[in-house]
């Protein structure tokens, strides 16, 4: 049953490989992104900082953790395709 349900999802993805890893980036940058302003503005609210400033921060670091993960996604690419070769081999 194991190998059947790999084996289907495997055909799925072949050929996709650069879609999906894109696919996966953007979803966790969304999240993230949607994320990470409501939570730094509710806990620099009350030390004065306005929503200005916290925006500022929050783009600061959404763009880095958007870069880092594209770029980790496509160097980690060579690694994830030898991974693959020595488990479904």
């Amino acid at each position: 049953m194991f190998l059947k349900i790999k084996s289907t999802i495997l055909k799925m993805v072949s050929g996709h490989e650069k879609k999906l890893r894109f696919l996966i980036a953007g979803g966790i940058n969304t999240i993230v992104g949607l994320s990470v302003y409501p939570l730094l503005y509710i806990a620099l609210e009350p030390l004065g900082a306005g929503y200005i400033q916290v925006l500022i921060i929050a783009q600061l670091i959404c763009i880095t953790f958007s870069f880092v993960s594209n770029k980790y996604t496509q160097i980690c690419h060579s690694v994830i395709q030898k991974i693959n070769v020595q488990l479904f081999a």
